[in-house]
Parts: C-alpha cells; sequence; structure tokens
C-alpha cells in the first residue's frame, strides 16, 4: 500500500485493523523527488490524530523481501512502514535487507518503521535485517534504528515478548549529524522494552570538523524522555571508524542523554555477571547488582575510532 490518508472525514479501512499483510517480494526504488516513502508494506500512513490515537491499527504484517533504494534526495524507509503518524503498529517483523543509498537530503530508515515521529505505539515489533545505509552529502541529517528510526512515541512489550532487534546497523556518511542505534535514533518516548543482539558500526567519510556530530549506541542513539521505562536485553559490538576531529557521543546503552534522564539511568538494574568492555559487573557501591559507574553505558566525548562491546546486558523493569 503506497499511501493511507485519515486527515479527511471518511477512510476506507476507519475504525478497523490492517492486518495480516505479508510482502515476500524485494522492492527496488530509484528517483529524485523530494521525499520518497517506502515500506515493505506501506510507504505512508497519515492518520491524523483527530481520529484518536488508535484510529487505524496496523497489525500483524510481515516484509520478507529485500528493500533498495537509491535516491538523490530524502527518503524515509522502514522494513514495515516507510512513515506513520498517530495510530499503533502491533506484532509486525521484518526479515529483509534494507540497503539505503542517498547523494542528498535528510533520511529516516528503520527496521520496522523509518519515520515514526508521531506514531503513538509500537508493540511486540521486530527485526532480523541488516541495515546498511551510504550518504555523500554533508549538509544532512541522518537518523538509522535496528527497529525504528526516528521515535517519539512508546517502543512497548506484547505481553513479556519485547521488541527486537537481530540485524547489523551500518552508516557510512559524510552527513554532519548522524544518529544511529541498535534499537532507535533519536527518541523522546515515555517507554522503552527492547532488546538488541546487532552490531551498530558508524564511518565517517567527510572532512574533519567539530561541527560534525555522530550520537551511536546498541540502544537509543541520543536519549530525551525523562519519565522512561526501560527493560531489555543488550549485547554487540558499538565501532566508530574515522571520527578522529569529530564530536562523537558513543555508550553502550546510549549515545547522548539529555540531563533530565541522568538521575533515572543512575538506577537501571544492570544483571550481576554482565561484561562490559571485559570488566564484569559485580556488586558494586551500595546497591548489589545495580552498576553505577555509567560512564561507558553513554557517552559524552567518546575517543576516536573507538570499539564498545558488551555481553548480555539485562535491564530489568
Amino acid at each position: 500500500i503506497g499511501y493511507v490518508d485519515a486527515t479527511g472525514t471518511t477512510l476506507a479501512i476507519r475504525g478497523e485493523k490492517a492486518k495480516d499483510f505479508w510482502n515476500k517480494g524485494n522492492i527496488t526504488v530509484t528517483g529524485s523527488v523530494a521525499v520518497i516513502y517506502v515500506g515493505g508494506v506501506h510507504g505512508y500512513m497519515n492518520i491524523h490524530k483527530d481520529k484518536g490515537a488508535d484510529a487505524v491499527d496496523m497489525n500483524y504484517s510481515h516484509n520478507d523481501g529485500n528493500i533498495t533504494v537509491d535516491v538523490a534526495n530524502a527518503a524515509a524507509v522502514g522494513g514495515i512502514v516507510g512513515t506513520y503518524t498517530y495510530g499503533c503498529i502491533y506484532a509486525s517483523f521484518n526479515t529483509g535487507k534494507i540497503t539505503v543509498n542517498s547523494s542528498n537530503g535528510d533520511l529516516w530508515v528503520g527496521g520496522v518503521a523509518g519515520n515514526a515521529g508521531n506514531g503513538r505505539r509500537m508493540v511486540g515489533m521486530g527485526n532480523e535485517g541488516d541495515i546498511d545505509v551510504t550518504t555523500t552529502s554533508a549538509s544532512n541529517t541522518i537518523y538509522v534504528g535496528g527497529i525504528r528510526g526516528f521515535v517519539n512515541g512508546q517502543i512497548n512489550k506484547n505481553g513479556s515478548v519485547l521488541n527486537y532487534n537481530k540485524g547489523n546497523v551500518s552508516v557510512t556518511t559524510s552527513a554532519k549529524t548522524t544518529y544511529v542505534g541498535g534499537v532507535a535514533s533519536l527518541d523522546g518516548a515515555t517507554s522503552v522494552r527492547a532488546s538488541n543482539s546487532g552490531n551498530v558500526t558508524y564511518t565517517y567519510t567527510g572532512e574533519a570538523s567539530t561541527a560534525v556530530k555522530v550520537y551511536a549506541s546498541l540502544g537509543i542513539a541520543s536519549r530525551s524522555g525523562s519519565t522512561a521505562t526501560e527493560e531489555g536485553t543488550y549485547s554487540g559490538t558499538v565501532t566508530l571508524n574515522n571520527t578522529s576531529g569529530i564530536t562523537a557521543n558513543c555508550g553502550l546503552l546510549y549515545g547522548y542523554v539529555k540531563s533530565a534522564c541522568g538521575s533515572k539511568l543512575n538506577a537501571i538494574n544492570i544483571k550481576k555477571g554482565t561484561t562490559i568492555n571485559g570488566v564484569t559487573v559485580s556488586d558494586v557501591e551500595t546497591d548489589p547488582g545495580y552498576y553505577k559507574n555509567m560512564s561507558y553505558l553513554y557517552g559524552a566525548s567518546t575517543p576516536s575510532d573507538a570499539v564498545f562491546t558488551i555481553t548480555s546486558l539485562n535491564l530489568v523493569d
């Protein structure tokens, strides 16, 4: 389905569930229009808020096809949906590889959804496809996440089943600003319950400048939600290449954390026995089972060409 618009007074699937879509074919898109929306099931879902937060839900959708996008301008690309506003995506999964090449314009790329800026909820999502993004423009901004690219809503579990990403996420770019996360890139969500076991790799190809910024992590690249509840299991490696001379913010769980989140993160429950950069977490400080030294979990000023590794980090709500 290319475009679903519910901003008017009627909609064919209004009040219903858009469900049981399954794509098994490969998708290739090329072009130079202002913005291209590409999804394994939906390109663009425009559900206006006056229809209610869940006016149209997209349930039980699957994509097994590889998605290849080669464009000259901006693009929103997701394994299930490129862009959606409001509503809820429930129990939907992508296994296809996503490859995006762009010579200009901003990019929003996610294993399930590319741009979910106003998307209210995602429940029980999964991505197993690798994501490979390459850009050559120095002026654009890149948002890449293993589950969601840009997100400003809940990433919630389905019963006891967490959202998950198993695909490797790689970005090669000269862009001025890049957010890349194993779960999501830029987030102000109120709830994040997700796991990641894919590696994250960022390679900078432009001219060195402190004005160039990258935020990278196995979890969420940049975290701003101050009331977040965290739950999940994380493992994998974050690798930064050619970052000498640029501003890099890299952490295993978060690349950057807004100050309002700090006190919340300092009480994250990490299971005893977790290995962080070769150091095994034991009973530390005053609270047994809690890891208070957050220096590897969220970054501030990351050394150039850093490599961070974590083994079985468990967050317990």
